[in-house]
């Protein structure tokens, strides 16, 4: 479960984790996040996780950022100032 999460606050190491694949195949983590209020949905492929989906409230996808896109958008909405190439949870 802990590795989900860092999935969804742009880790990596889910990712890379062979017996997930091979137990579960490739298959996407959908979450919801709350900031002021504000929905967002998103969708991230266990093998194409470099990109993470804006997605409608059923999850059906909208469009596509890069993960470092993602990452600022997380940085942003947290308030957190950008230093160098860190994702949004190795900050916290």
């Amino acid at each position: 479960m802990l590795l989900i999460i860092d999935f969804v606050f742009g880790g990596e190491t889910y990712s890379q984790k062979s017996e997930i694949f091979k137990n579960i195949d490739n298959h996407d983590i959908k979450f919801k996040l709350e900031f002021e209020g504000d929905l967002f949905y998103f969708s991230r492929n266990f093998l194409k996780s470099s990109e993470v989906w804006n997605c409608d409230k059923d999850y059906k996808k909208i469009s596509s950022m890069t993960l470092d896109q993602y990452n600022k958008f997380l940085l942003e909405k947290y308030n957190i100032k950008e230093i160098g190439r860190a994702s949004c949870r190795e900050r916290v």
